[in-house]
């Protein structure tokens, strides 16, 4: 892997995605992830997830050279890895407007979010004092909470242990901490999300992917 730092895959409108390509990737897929993609009550849920393991497939063989089939491992709360490969680590996340995956070294949690705006019950249950007037304040709230929540999901991913915990203070903790995971985040509010990285070391890339790459 050329990039020290970690790589991300991004879809813009997954919607356009074709079926042809759905059902080739679907079918590129492990048993055990094409079950699971099924599982899913709603059909542009299962395209997503299936769009999301696309994006796997072609970060791995750009920044590794590798090709599958895979074999994937989970953690404790469903945080899923290769078994061949446990060095590299990866996470992907999908919204209705993108999908994202990011892959590197170190633990990584990404997520991506369509902008919505803030709920009152959400904002007061999750967030602290100073990031609710943060939110109230800033020109664009809607952005303001995706961004915000965006973060806290990504840095709970990368920990792999889930939202769990103090969550009105896990930003707060993080910076307190020696050693703080490292968070980034885009956001376009012209194409409707936001995206967050937390992630160990290195300088992170953001490359955007057509749908005729997957």
């Amino acid at each position: 892997m050329l990039n020290s730092g970690p790589l991300l895959y991004l879809l813009d409108q997954p919607c356009l995605v074709r079926e042809p390509a759905i059902s080739r990737l679907f079918e590129l897929m492990p048993a055990e992830r094409r079950e699971r993609a099924s599982g899913y009550r709603f059909a542009t849920d299962r395209r997503l997830n299936i769009i999301a393991y696309g994006l796997l497939l072609y970060g791995l063989r750009e920044a590794y050279g590798l090709s599958g089939p895979f074999s994937f491992g989970y953690g404790q709360v469903g945080k899923p890895f290769l078994k061949d490969w446990p060095e590299i680590n990866f996470n992907f996340s999908h919204c209705r407007l993108g999908a994202v995956c990011a892959i590197g070294s170190g633990a990584l949690g990404v997520d991506i979010q369509d902008v919505q705006p803030p709920d009152e019950a959400a904002v007061r249950k999750f967030c602290n004092e100073q990031e609710h007037r943060r939110i109230l304040r800033a020109e664009n709230p809607s952005l303001a909470y995706t961004r915000l929540w965006t973060c806290k999901e990504a840095l709970a991913k990368q920990s792999g242990q889930g939202l769990e915990g103090d969550l009105p203070d896990m930003l707060a903790a993080n910076a307190r901490s020696g050693r703080p995971v490292r968070l980034k985040t885009w956001a376009w509010p012209e194409r409707g999300y936001a995206l967050s990285l937390a992630y160990c070391q290195g300088r992170p890339e953001l490359r955007f992917l057509q749908t005729d790459e997957l």
